[in-house]
């Protein structure tokens, strides 16, 4: 029942681009796929979780959960080797992280607008997530990562089994992750902000006069 003309829409702007890049698929270590956030149903962890059950690559790979547990043990631990839970961590402590990782993974099935997308953007990484994640804008199929149906473990696992298959290609989807980071920033966000507020009291005094 709202007039859309009196409805404005402003992304939320990504972080400043970090000048320290994350891994992004470079060296011939285990490929690190992360995860960071709630650990939580409507993270989409479970579907995350029987992913990497079927993905059945220990020895090349290794999943990351950071953030606070909000799940029993029995819906994460011991799910499959090569899951490494850290628990929540402080904002630099994550950052260090960010710089380990190699792609990040938030299959979501419920966001306003994932933070946690926009900061793996502004450190370079290629990102795997879904529709829901309130980011899409920010992730391009193939060009820094991929969009993927929500609640759908056979498509995380398909996603990153092609980070797996083409990571040489990892640290380019990275560059242009670090490229759409810093061409919608905080401060263009805040400065967007400013002027739809200027603009409204400009039309609020004209119509006062």
């Amino acid at each position: 029942g709202v007039n859309p003309e009196k409805i404005v829409y402003i992304p939320t702007g990504c972080p400043p681009v970090s000048n320290i890049k994350a891994n992004a698929g470079r060296g011939n270590k285990s490929l690190i796929f992360l995860f960071a956030g709630m650990l939580a149903l409507r993270k989409g962890l479970p579907y995350l979780v029987k992913a990497w059950s079927m993905l059945n690559a220990e020895k090349t790979a290794e999943l990351w959960l950071v953030g606070r547990q909000l799940l029993p043990d029995i819906a994460f631990k011991e799910k499959g080797k090569g899951i490494k839970y850290f628990g929540a961590v402080s904002q630099s402590e994550l950052a260090k992280i960010y710089e380990r990782a190699d792609v990040l993974v938030m299959p979501t099935l419920l966001e306003g607008c994932a933070h946690v997308v926009l900061e793996a953007l502004s450190h370079s990484l290629p990102v795997i997530t879904t529709e829901e994640s309130g980011c899409g804008g920010f992730v391009q199929n193939g060009k820094n990562g991929f969009i993927i149906k929500a609640a759908d473990a056979d498509a995380i696992c398909g996603a990153m089994n092609r980070c797996l298959e083409h990571r040489d290609k990892l640290e380019g989807m990275g560059r242009a992750s670090a490229e759409l980071a810093r061409s919608w920033t905080v401060g263009d966000s805040n400065r967007a902000h400013l002027d739809i507020i200027q603009e409204f009291l400009k039309k609020g005094l004209q119509k006062n006069q």
